[in-house]
């Protein structure tokens, strides 16, 4: 540990303190960083919640709108909402390459969401662009976890 990290613990609470034990000093950054990635998505869903596109189509159900696009970073990952709430305390279990994976998917979602608005997409153009991309993205990182990306590129 360098001079900097080594003062980080200091500055946190009790149970940041103990992930910081367990996971590590760059596991706690990610983890810190991927609040910010979702508090991104959560304001751009709030905002596509009341989107009405060119089509004329507004949400049907805009209380479900952060259910909805939750699931489609999740479920390419193996993960659901459910299952994450029953074994583990929000997302301080998983591992690093998990973590990375819903905030940079999470940074898309958001991305995805404000481009599409802001270019005038419809809500089903916008929904099938966050949709392609989590699955495309979710591929990588199983081949990573997996340790099977060698055989893609042979």
């Amino acid at each position: 540990m360098n001079a900097i990290t080594h003062n980080i613990p200091q500055a946190l609470g009790a149970r940041q303190q103990a992930l910081v034990a367990r996971k590590g000093v760059l596991w706690m950054i990610a983890r810190e960083g991927g609040k910010l990635s979702h508090l991104d998505m959560t304001d751009e869903l709030k905002r596509f919640s009341t989107y009405v596109g060119p089509d004329r189509k507004a949400s049907s159900q805009p209380k479900l709108v952060y259910v909805v696009f939750q699931r489609m970073v999740y479920r390419p990952l193996g993960l659901n909402k459910e299952e994450v709430r029953a074994r583990m305390e929000g997302r301080d279990d998983f591992d690093m390459v998990t973590l990375n994976a819903v905030s940079t998917m999470e940074a898309a979602v958001a991305r995805i969401v404000r481009s599409g608005m802001a270019n005038g997409k419809t809500r089903d153009q916008i929904k099938a662009a966050v949709r392609l991309a989590c699955d495309e993205f979710a591929t990588q990182v199983r081949r990573i976890e997996n340790d099977d990306f060698y055989e893609v590129v042979q």
